[in-house]
């Protein structure tokens, strides 16, 4: 465990430092935070020193909202799947996402799908019209057949576990009928 440990706390002394001077582009984020999420395992957090991967996460947070236009919808959605993995809750990063997705949109099946898993995983609250957004969407995009049935399935499980599916409207129930 110690060379482990010993190797995240200098990637993430050297990703600290390079935040502090925005030397990172939005894809270098997006992937560093994917690479952190495989290499800590929901399970084995406790085995690691947190404190330093917390430490790095809030700084990527300060500074999301600086590069935010330059992430791809790609990067938005893996960075949250990342969080969402490493049980790091960012508000300001869901309030990012539903910025991007209200103004400029673009964001493919597989993007939304991992949005909506990655907030129920978080259990994020106070975000119905990003979810309800998110099913007209993801609605638009099944009647198009551009859903596959792992996006149906993990954007039904993360619905029902928000509790948010807004039945009422008829895009909702094409996108999970």
């Amino acid at each position: 465990e110690a060379p482990a440990s010993n190797l995240l706390e200098a990637i993430c002394s050297k990703a600290r430092a390079l935040c502090s001077t925005f030397d990172f582009r939005a894809q270098e984020i997006s992937s560093l935070c994917w690479g952190l999420a495989h290499f800590l395992p929901a399970g084995d957090l406790a085995c690691y020193q947190v404190r330093s991967v917390n430490v790095l996460l809030a700084d990527i947070s300060e500074n999301l909202w600086r590069v935010q236009g330059s992430f791809s919808p790609q990067n938005i959605s893996n960075l949250l799947w990342s969080f969402a993995k490493i049980q790091h809750d960012d508000p300001m990063l869901i309030a990012m996402v539903d910025y991007r997705l209200s103004t400029d949109g673009g964001f493919k099946a597989q993007e939304l799908s991992n949005v909506v898993w990655s907030m129920a995983v978080l259990r994020a609250e106070g975000f119905d019209p990003l979810l309800s957004s998110i099913a007209t969407d993801l609605a638009r995009l099944a009647d198009a057949d551009e859903v596959s049935c792992q996006g149906v399935a993990n954007s039904l499980w993360a619905f029902a576990v928000l509790s948010s599916l807004p039945q009422s409207t008829p895009e909702a129930n094409r996108a999970c009928g």
